[in-house]
């Protein structure tokens, strides 16, 4: 499956909420990526810029948007795992997400 298809079917699936998130600008995932020190895979900022806004189910992914609860900030998530020395790589595996794979050494 495509990344448009995972989008479009992403977005076919949205479920309302009374607080919609929105969608990043191409600036905002930049400063993420210089923040975090890594670049995005290229479908997953695809994801970032065209659907994480959606709401699905119970998962959420972590966002770049400014001022953000913790438990969403992708930021926050990374600073706290790095502080707690645990180091982040990235893995984009399948066009659903991202993972995030901890290690310590």
């Amino acid at each position: 499956m495509q990344i448009e298809e995972v989008i479009a079917l992403l977005k076919e699936k949205n479920e309302p909420v009374p607080k919609p998130l929105l969608l990043p600008t191409e600036d905002e995932v930049s400063c993420a990526e210089k923040d975090l020190s890594f670049k995005f895979p290229a479908q997953y900022r695809k994801f970032m810029l065209e659907a994480s806004c959606v709401t699905f189910g119970v998962r959420e992914p972590g966002l770049v948007l400014p001022d953000l609860q913790p438990y969403c900030c992708l930021r926050r998530m990374t600073k706290d795992g790095r502080q707690s020395g645990v180091h982040i790589l990235t893995s984009f595996d399948h066009p659903m997400a991202l993972t995030l794979i901890a290690y310590s050494h």
